[in-house]
C-alpha cells in the first residue's frame, strides 16, 4: 500500500493507503469519470473497472483501525441506497413484460420518484 497522506474524516484525522497496483492512469481514468461519462473512449471502460477494482483494495485508516473503501461503500452507500432499490426491481411479478410494456410507466417503492418507462430508463 502507498501512504496518501492525511485527511479529516468526519472530524478525526485519516490517512488513506492505495494498493500498490492502483496507477496514474487508474488515477486519470477516474478523474475524466468524474467530469462525466461522454469523455470517457471504448478502451477506456475497460482501465476505469481495473481503477474501480484496485480502489475497492484502499484503505482509510483511523485511529490505527483500517478499513478497506470496499467496506465502507458497501456501508456507506450500497446498504442505505442501493439494496432496497435492488429488492424492489427484483420482486416486481414480471419485469420483463412491465419493461416492454409501451408509454405505461411503473414506479418503484412507496412514494418513489424512481419510474421506469419502455426504454427501462429512470425517470
Amino acid at each position: 500500500m502507498i501512504e496518501t497522506g492525511s485527511a479529516p474524516l468526519h472530524e478525526a484525522r485519516a490517512s488513506i493507503r492505495l494498493p500498490t497496483s492502483f496507477t496514474r492512469s487508474h488515477q486519470q481514468v477516474i478523474e475524466r469519470y468524474m467530469c462525466g461519462t461522454e469523455s470517457l473512449a471504448g478502451d477506456d471502460w475497460s482501465l476505469l473497472i481495473a481503477a474501480m477494482d484496485a480502489l475497492r483494495r484502499a484503505e482509510v485508516v483511523r485511529d490505527a483501525e483500517a478499513e478497506t473503501f470496499a467496506a465502507i461503500y458497501d456501508r456507506l452507500v450500497d446498504a442505505v441506497y442501493s439494496d432496497g432499490l435492488i429488492q424492489q426491481l427484483i420482486s416486481l411479478a414480471d419485469p420483463e413484460s412491465e419493461c416492454e410494456t409501451p408509454p405505461r410507466s411503473r414506479c418503484v417503492g412507496t412514494g418513489s420518484s424512481l419510474c421506469f418507462t419502455r426504454n427501462g430508463s429512470g425517470g
